[in-house]
């Protein structure tokens, strides 16, 4: 007997439509229109990597109601798939539940996608040997396991793939989206779920003690909480006809069954928070770019397409970085950055320890740093006021001619 090969693209957290409303005018214009190049790609490699299916496991719309342009284009796209005989399985979430207006119930989508509703189902791919376990969000919340167990039972005969959306949870643990148990991931002859809703793909994790189940993560970077590379993932399914037929004495065998995961990066954007710390030296743009291409190489980004959160750290001796100096400097040189001091002067570590007004006053001033040359001044005042009268006239007065 011929042994079943399925090869997938597992995507997740499109969030199409997304506007990314906290980023200045440019930058944000130029990730908004970043989107049909993404949908374009996906189309792509889907092509190029040969796949049998397309696994949107939810979230595929940022809003439950989006906007025309956004899902024509989602259509158009499977539409392509659909010439090619690629299939499509969809299992909404809770940024774009199932409800009886929404897009998933009144669009005509192509005949080559399985749009998974309110109840759970089961599709029969007869011509792939292959069954798909789904279900949809029908609000912002689940608080009940759209899938406790698996009904009809898989069948070591053929291929069992879950598409869902929703939060794994151990024992005792509750979710508003869809807590995943164990036991579910678990299933006798399962042989592949593909989650949706961390936007940290989980199965590179050491910690991810699912063998069968993965996280895609998001497509893209959304925030500075989605940091780093972001993309999908290309998974292969062998089943030897060895084990074709035979029941199982544990639900997974290695040696017959094989699972493959590749993740391959999506977006070309990518947002990065980092701390720079120096100590004695001096801040310079020079040294902070060349500082920041290496970090980027480092997390597999492109360095010209990278949103930075830099925070300045360490014992800076008499003399905090002239913040603004610095970032007018840097700004021409990255696609975006936001700019923080967190470095002490000498002798600040000492004082924000002590139990005392200046301790107090070091420690609250800590707490509001701010990157302004008037705060860096109302600071050394304040420092000095403790060591006795101040001099104004020496941080006030007129420069001489």
């Amino acid at each position: 007997m011929q042994p079943l090969e399925l090869r997938l693209i597992h995507a997740a957290d499109l969030h199409l439509g997304y506007t990314f409303g906290g980023l200045p005018a440019r930058q944000r214009k130029i990730l908004q229109n970043d989107e049909p190049r993404l949908l374009e790609r996906l189309v792509s490699l889907c092509l190029e990597r040969d796949a049998d299916a397309l696994l949107l496991a939810g979230d595929v719309f940022e809003h439950e109601r989006p906007g025309d342009d956004t899902v024509n284009a989602l259509r158009s796209a499977l539409q392509r798939l659909e010439k090619a005989g690629i299939l499509v399985f969809i299992s909404p979430g809770n940024h774009d539940p199932y409800w009886p207006d929404s897009p998933w119930a009144e669009t005509r989508w192509p005949d080559n996608t399985v749009c998974f509703g309110p109840s759970r189902s089961v599709f029969d791919w007869k011509a792939k040997r292959t069954m798909v376990y789904g279900a949809a969000f029908t609000g912002k919340f689940e608080k009940v396991s759209l899938w406790d167990e698996l009904v009809p039972a898989p069948s070591e005969r053929q291929i069992n793939l879950l598409c869902l959306h929703g939060d794994v949870v151990t024992e005792g643990q509750v979710s508003l989206y869809n807590p995943i148990r164990k036991s579910l991931l678990s299933t006798p002859h399962l042989d592949y779920a593909a989650l949706g809703h961390i936007h940290k793909g989980l199965k590179a994790d050491p910690a991810w003690p699912y063998e069968r189940a993965a996280y895609a993560g998001s497509w893209r970077g959304r925030g500075f909480d989605e940091t780093g590379p972001k993309g999908v993932l290309e998974v292969s399914i062998r089943k030897d006809s060895s084990t074709v037929g035979l029941p199982f004495a544990h639900p997974y065998r290695p040696e017959n069954r094989t699972l493959n995961l590749s993740f391959i990066p999506m977006s070309d954007y990518s947002f990065l928070d980092v701390s720079l710390s120096r100590k004695g030296d001096m801040f310079t743009a020079e040294s902070i770019l060349k500082e920041l291409r290496s970090i980027a190489a480092d997390r597999g980004v492109s360095f010209d397409h990278v949103l930075w959160r830099v925070r300045l750290a360490g014992d800076q001796g008499e003399r905090r970085p002239a913040v603004g100096q610095l970032a007018a400097s840097l700004e021409a040189a990255l696609f975006y950055l936001e700019l923080t001091d967190r470095s002490t002067l000498r002798g600040e570590k000492i004082v924000l320890s002590e139990h005392s007004l200046r301790g107090a006053f070091l420690r609250e001033s800590d707490r509001a740093m701010d990157d302004s040359t008037l705060f860096e001044l109302a600071v050394s005042l304040g420092l000095e006021a403790f060591e006795g009268p101040l001099d104004l006239e020496r941080f006030f007065a007129e420069p001489q001619p």
